[in-house]
């Protein structure tokens, strides 16, 4: 249609406006120690937040404005979107600086760092109130009499005792927090290791003694013997006239061990949930060379259990040489190759949905020639399936076999651990019923899995994939994509592939330097199991593939499997 145009009227969002009022702040305070503020937050705009989380932070400064040059003592985290005239209160306690002396303000700012948008009415956002701040008389405190047990065992709880005592001129008055830490020497550096804190207020007089008591858990930390040192004031709460001699360390030191788990003989324990357990597993030299075999039986139901083994080191949940491969599970195995001399430190980590507390059981045993499993446990006998076995002193020449109403000889072998190796079978045709699935070595020992594996009628193979990706990104913005892939059918995919493209016209690449060099749209992916056979994706295998994109054009893209 003809006619002229008008102007177009754009009108902005209603947004949010939030205030300050009610700060309540004490008249008069201590220098170090903590005091006590509450305030309120009000929305007073026309629209509700859009964020539903910011920070309120305090400041000491010398005015009733906030600068660059004022002192931030702390922050408030708020968790909750604020409608139209809602609002919120909030308190907590902030720890003045120990150097602070005379007349000051307290200035609090909500919404800090301004997340969140309020269209040029920030300027409320800020409220302050004087406060006087005196420096108490000196005192001073030194750690006395520390005792702690000759032995200890990593994991258990262990009770530390020590003194403070007040060797100034002046009561030492106010809340503190000190330090307990295990340390190699007897001075403190960074490589000490906390064991434990303790906070109370005190009011010792000049020459006054004050008893300290803490039962703390060891840490899986090098085994070893180590002086226990305490801190004293450590956040320098205190005015003293020094702060040089806050430190002290036993004259006794603590030796560090780990108890036996001892071979062929279960070992029972109590695993309380998100802590650990610590043994070792000595290996003389007739188990040099051996596999070795460690199980934990917890909570089946409930429970989500881990196991960690590290040779001559106590292994963390990020530092370990062998661990568990079933996650959220509450019975775990480990299954070490072959032993080397020296000792293996097992750590046991755990939790239970049931329980507080798990009764577990901790076994390890040298294993012999066997098959401890098979994965996948069926498959159809309408193609090949590629089947992973687990168990102990596999070899790479060795047969394995199905037994059942027929004899089925593995056409493939791959080997990838005296633990763990991958067989392919061509089930066509083959008759339905459970195998025994039998390994036979360069030895002549046969290890044999009882009716460990099943053919089932028909079958095929179905390859499944999911992009996950962000719901939106900006213009420009480099972005990466994960596909989960996997084969939930009962046979192998031969030479799996999947075609990505990108439809809107953004560049894709399997790395950054892919994506930003060669700026192409189409990939031709190869798929895979981690560590599994190539060229196959046998039943129940999964896996994952990173793709990296720039928002340079429509992101919209395809994906079709090959197959």
């Amino acid at each position: 249609g003809g006619g002229d145009e008008g102007p177009i009227d754009i009108v902005l969002s209603p947004s949010s406006d939030l205030s300050i009022a009610n700060l309540n702040v004490p008249i008069e305070a201590i220098a170090g120690q903590p005091v006590s503020l509450s305030w309120q937050v009000t929305n007073s705009g026309t629209g509700a937040t859009v964020k539903i989380s910011w920070t309120d932070k305090v400041y000491l400064s010398d005015n009733a404005t906030l600068d660059a040059n004022d002192t931030q003592i702390g922050a408030y985290v708020h968790n909750a979107g604020l409608g139209v005239g809602e609002s919120y209160q909030a308190s907590q306690e902030f720890t003045l600086p120990i150097s602070a002396s005379g007349n000051y303000y307290l200035v609090i700012k909500t919404d800090n760092n301004d997340v969140e948008y309020e269209h040029e009415k920030e300027g409320n956002n800020t409220r302050s109130a004087p406060i006087s701040i005196k420096v108490p008389a000196s005192s001073d405190i030194i750690v006395t009499d520390i005792v702690v047990p000759p032995t200890a065992i990593a994991g258990n709880t262990i009770n530390i005792n020590w003194g403070i005592r007040n060797i100034g001129s002046n009561p030492a008055t106010g809340k503190m927090k000190e330090a307990v830490f295990f340390s190699a020497d007897s001075v403190w550096d960074i490589n000490d290791v906390l064991l434990g804190t303790y906070v109370a207020t005190i009011n010792l007089a000049p020459q006054s003694t004050l008893a300290r008591n803490v039962s703390v858990t060891l840490p899986g930390i090098s085994l070893g013997s180590y002086h226990v040192l305490v801190q004293t004031d450590i956040l320098n709460n205190i005015y003293e006239v020094s702060d040089d001699n806050n430190e002290s360390f036993s004259g006794e030191r603590i030796q560090i061990g780990v108890p036996e788990l001892p071979l062929n003989i279960i070992t029972a324990a109590e695993l309380k949930n998100n802590s650990n357990i610590y043994y070792q597993v000595s290996v003389p030299d007739s188990l040099v060379g051996e596999s070795l075999l460690v199980t934990l039986k917890g909570d089946s139901v409930g429970g989500s259990n881990e196991l960690y083994l590290r040779h001559n080191q106590i292994p963390t949940r990020v530092k370990y040489d062998y661990s568990h491969d079933q996650a959220f599970k509450g019975n775990q195995e480990i299954i070490v190759p072959e032993l080397n001399e020296g000792v293996y430190y097992l750590l046991t980590h755990g939790r239970s949905e049931q329980v507080q507390v798990q009764n577990i059981e901790l076994f390890a045993k040298k294993l012999n020639f066997e098959i401890r499993s098979v994965n996948a446990a069926k498959a159809g006998n309408s193609g090949v399936a590629t089947l992973l076995l687990r168990g102990s002193k596999f070899e790479a020449d060795m047969q394995v076999s199905l037994y059942g109403k027929d004899t089925l000889r593995a056409d493939s072998l791959w080997y990838t651990d005296p633990t763990k190796v991958y067989a392919n079978f061509n089930l066509k045709g083959a008759p339905v019923g459970l195998y025994d699935v039998i390994a036979k070595n360069s030895k002549g020992e046969v290890a044999v899995l009882k009716r460990g594996f099943e053919v089932i009628k028909g079958g095929g193979s179905n390859l499944s994939t999911n992009i996950i990706s962000p719901a939106n990104t900006r213009p420009g913005r480099i972005v990466t994509m994960t596909i989960e892939f996997g084969n939930s059918g009962t046979n192998d995919i031969v030479n799996p592939s999947i075609v990505f493209e990108s439809v809107g016209g953004a560049p894709v690449g399997l790395t950054l330097q892919e994506m930003e060099n060669e700026q192409k749209i189409r990939l031709v992916i190869p798929l895979k199991e981690q560590n599994g056979p190539a060229n196959v994706l046998r039943p129940g295998a999964t896996g994952t593939i990173t793709i990296y994109t720039q928002a340079t054009d429509g992101l919209a893209f395809l994906i079709q499997t090959t197959n």
